[in-house]
């Protein structure tokens, strides 16, 4: 017994410390790569005077443009001009301060301008950052849900057939043959000019109110299953419709759709936050919108002032190949 387990102990050692062993080795790995990606990360690209621009700088600077267009800097012709670019803002930007620009009144109302909507931003952001999920109860949710029962049901539907000619002359020929007992999808084949679903007998599926034109929808949901319209006109010529059936309006059951209510009753929280923040902060200020006057902006003008408005948000463009 005890040669035995003199044995078994010095298996489990042996094993023990191989274990180990390779523990170390990967340990000892990763550690390398991360010195290598470290060293890395401090190499510099680019110097001002005496300081660096770091391979780390510029990926800081790089992960602030949108992911689909970040792999246009792949290109390395184009990391060497990102980093000239960062270079000509710095020294570009250092001669203009020498020389008074900070002192021009246009450029003092461009900052101020920024410095405006950045706080803003900033503020309106720590607002919306605060915490509504807390505390928040299945009957609360249920409230707010049944108060907007309109924005959770699904409206009604219905799912109909046409068949579409150019003139009313032949719309009438049409619908003379289908109440003669033509069958319908025989004569949507033959008659239709909308190839879309004209081999399909006309289908148009399933829809709601304001997927088709209006004369079109008016006419369609007024009917009764198994009904056929007479002519509708439309700007795409003359319809005979056929009514398959109607899916009246379905409330979508509370429980399926919990989490979007919550999210939708956390934004209504935020919102009313803001609204409230707003209200305080123009009594406070003395803020006032003269609704009667909005109407006389005039948008889309040429303006004739010395300098041209400015485009308070721009939408992010795509880099140019």
């Amino acid at each position: 017994m005890k040669k035995s387990g003199i044995f078994v102990f010095l298996f489990i050692f042996a094993f023990s410390s191989l274990f180990f062993s390779e523990d170390r080795k990967k340990v000892k790995k990763e550690i390398s790569k991360v010195k290598a990606e470290t060293a890395v990360n401090k190499k510099p690209v680019a110097r001002i005077g005496n300081n660096l621009i770091t391979v780390q700088d510029v990926e800081k600077e790089l992960s602030k443009i949108p992911p689909q267009f970040a792999s246009y800097f792949n290109d390395p012709k184009r990391k060497r001009q990102y980093v000239q670019n960062l270079v000509d803002r710095e020294v570009f930007s250092r001669e203009a301060e020498s020389e008074g620009y900070l002192n021009r009144p246009d450029i003092k109302k461009r900052i101020e301008d920024f410095k405006k909507r950045l706080l803003w931003a900033e503020y309106i952001r720590d607002l919306s950052r605060k915490d509504f999920s807390k505390n928040i109860t299945d009957a609360e949710l249920k409230k707010f849900y049944n108060e907007h029962l309109k924005d959770y049901t699904e409206p009604e539907k219905v799912h109909a057939k046409h068949i579409l000619v150019k003139t009313k002359a032949e719309a009438e020929k049409v619908l003379a043959e289908l109440k003669k007992g033509a069958d319908w999808n025989e004569v949507a084949r033959k008659y239709s000019i909308d190839k879309s679903n004209a081999s399909k007998g006309g289908d148009l599926g399933t829809f709601s109110r304001g997927r088709m034109v209006k004369p079109f929808e008016d006419a369609v949901f007024s009917m009764k299953p198994g009904e056929i319209s007479q002519p509708v006109k439309t700007k795409y010529g003359y319809h005979i419709i056929k009514l398959i059936s109607k899916i009246p309006p379905k409330v979508k059951p509370f429980e399926m759709i919990k989490n979007v209510v919550r999210n939708r009753y956390i934004n209504e929280m935020r919102r009313n936050l803001i609204d409230k923040e707003r209200e305080k902060l123009y009594a406070k200020y003395g803020a006032v919108i003269y609704d009667k006057n909005i109407n006389d902006i005039k948008v889309g003008t040429a303006f004739k002032g010395k300098n041209p408005p400015k485009i308070l948000f721009r939408r992010p463009q795509r880099p140019r190949k």
